[in-house]
């Protein structure tokens, strides 16, 4: 097994196991993960997302995407994540936050998902940042144990509140006669 930055021919597996992933999730959480004749939100926003980190510049490897492998090249999972930025008074403060962190089922259990992230740890270490987030969805257990044992710990617990649309939310401003 090892660890690599995502190349431009990784999309199409990376797209197939995030959509794996988010099923996952809508059938723990179907409120934050709706389904629409495109599929979830989310996937709709990756399935962009993994593209624009390559497509526009062709780049052999994405920075921001580890891929995990086997020995023959098979990806077995992936930790995506992202470079921040907090303006201050003072100064800035740069963190780093995981985004997704994605294994294939039949693969889960074997430390994929810990080697991600002690690689990811590895390559941020090299720079000056005051701290890594990582959100976890309420029911993924797997993901909160696999960070709890990291030594990230809880910073503040969110309840996200939806309104759904409903025809009679809608209103429709007419100038006036």
């Amino acid at each position: 097994m090892k660890v690599r930055y995502g190349k431009f021919d990784d999309i199409p597996t990376l797209v197939d196991l995030n959509a794996q992933t988010f099923e996952e999730h809508r059938e723990r959480n179907p409120e934050d993960f709706p389904e629409t004749p495109e599929g979830t939100f989310w996937f709709r926003v990756l399935k962009t997302q993994f593209p624009k980190r390559w497509g526009l510049f062709r780049k052999k490897e994405a920075e921001n995407i580890l891929v995990c492998t086997s020995d023959d090249e098979k990806i077995l999972g992936y930790l995506l994540y992202e470079e921040g930025y907090i303006e201050r008074a003072k100064d800035e403060t740069r963190y780093y936050r995981v985004i997704d962190i994605s294994i294939f089922e039949e693969h889960r259990g074997n430390g994929i998902g810990r080697t991600l992230v002690n690689k990811f740890h590895n390559e941020v270490s090299k720079t000056e940042y005051s701290y890594i987030q990582a959100e976890v969805w309420a029911g993924n257990d797997a993901s909160e144990n696999l960070f709890a044992s990291l030594d990230y710990r809880p910073s503040y617990t969110a309840v996200r509140l939806n309104k759904p649309k409903e025809d009679n939310d809608v209103f429709v401003l007419t100038p006036e006669t």
